[in-house]
């Protein structure tokens, strides 16, 4: 049995958590901006494959006590290293952070750790990286060193690129949410893929297409690899397997219809090329339409409105977003009762300027910006 932790966005910690129990995680345990959990290192496999939500998944491989630099050398020592980075040791980079301990010089700390690593055998290998790695950006493999009032907990990436690139969205509208971010929007308002999604404001067709992989059980990282499948011994059966498993839970029809429209037709192209490269391009109806001409589809049953409408310093001061939120509640309100409805919010005006009762709120982090998901009662 092996813990693991799984980076995911902070506020939808609870939806990531849920996904890893479904996979069969043990001891899941929801923390600020992440979810740890336990299980064999093939539940972290397949936890790389299919979690939706997730930025990252982690191995733990030591936590102990670090008063002292000679401790956390011989303790970082133990680990065998040899198992995921290989004979020659690298290449690698080593994050550190510290928080009220003892030791706290970063460089310092990241070399005690390189010790213990296995010797370069051929003198040409490259050296590892006593650097602060960008966790989003892609890396051989990345180790986290994090000491907090002493204790010191050392990780390896599993994931390498973040999980939030699935392949498909090479090209982006000026509104973007990573698939990640539309993934934990859909779950956390759980909706039933028997039921039509509608995006009115669908931009590069994030939501859409995630809605879409969603409805089909599509495992979000079949057509990439990770940073774990470059351990020595990683098992490539077993991956194979996995990959031939996910392949065949694949739907070939939707149960219900999924819709995106946008005013710039600019952007719908982007959404169906993304659309395109996601496989899903014809699985998802997208038109060029006004919000305020914005009605349920034709003979469609209830479903759910969700959309990231343009907000803050995301849209400028080209207009003005208050009124855009407003036009949406008087759609919403007027043209979709019955359906369920929500919306990602920045500034409590927008909310306002939507006008209808609240059924609950997710507060979370989205490009820096505090932002919400709001769901909205439509009768």
């Amino acid at each position: 049995m092996k813990r693991f932790f799984a980076v995911a966005t902070p506020g939808f910690e609870a939806v990531t958590a849920r996904e890893i129990a479904a996979l069969g995680g043990e001891d899941v345990r929801a923390t600020r901006g992440g979810v740890g959990f336990a299980g064999p290192l093939e539940l972290a496999f397949r936890a790389n494959l299919w979690l939706r939500t997730a930025a990252e998944v982690r191995l733990r491989l030591l936590r102990f006590h670090a008063p002292a630099e000679r401790l956390l050398a011989r303790r970082a020592a133990e680990i065998d290293w040899a198992q995921y980075l290989g004979a020659d040791g690298g290449p690698a980079a080593i994050q550190v952070s510290t928080t009220r301990s003892v030791l706290r010089d970063e460089r310092r700390i990241a070399a005690l750790v390189r010790e213990g690593w296995p010797a370069s055998a051929p003198a040409t290998a490259p050296a590892p990286a006593l650097t602060v790695a960008d966790p989003d950006a892609p890396a051989g493999q990345r180790i986290y060193v994090r000491l907090v009032q002493d204790t010191c907990t050392i990780s390896i990436d599993m994931s390498g690129d973040g999980l939030h690139r699935r392949g498909y969205r090479q090209e982006q509208s000026r509104a973007p949410l990573r698939e990640s971010l539309a993934a934990a929007l859909i779950l956390a308002l759980e909706w039933d893929p028997r039921t039509p999604f509608l995006d009115p404001m669908c931009g590069s067709g994030t939501l859409p297409i995630e809605a879409a992989l969603i409805a089909l059980d599509r495992a979000p990282g079949l057509d990439r690899r990770f940073a774990c499948e470059d351990w020595p011994g990683a098992g490539a059966q077993t991956w194979a397997a996995l990959r031939s498993e996910a392949r065949a839970r694949i739907r070939t029809t939707l149960l219900a219809s999924i819709f995106g429209s946008d005013r710039n037709a600019g952007a719908l192209g982007v959404a169906r090329r993304n659309a395109e490269r996601a496989g899903v391009v014809g699985e998802i109806a997208l038109e060029r339409r006004l919000l305020a001409d914005l009605a349920p589809p034709p003979h469609a049953a209830p479903g759910l409105v969700l959309t990231n409408p343009p907000y803050g310093r995301r849209i400028g001061d080209e207009e003005d977003p208050t009124a855009i939120y407003a036009e949406l509640g008087r759609v919403l309100g007027q043209r979709f009762r019955g359906w369920q409805a929500g919306f990602v919010g920045q500034d409590p005006r927008h909310a306002r300027a939507v006008g209808l009762p609240v059924r609950r709120k997710v507060q979370f982090l989205h490009g820096g910006l505090r932002c919400w998901l709001e769901e909205v009662e439509l009768g």
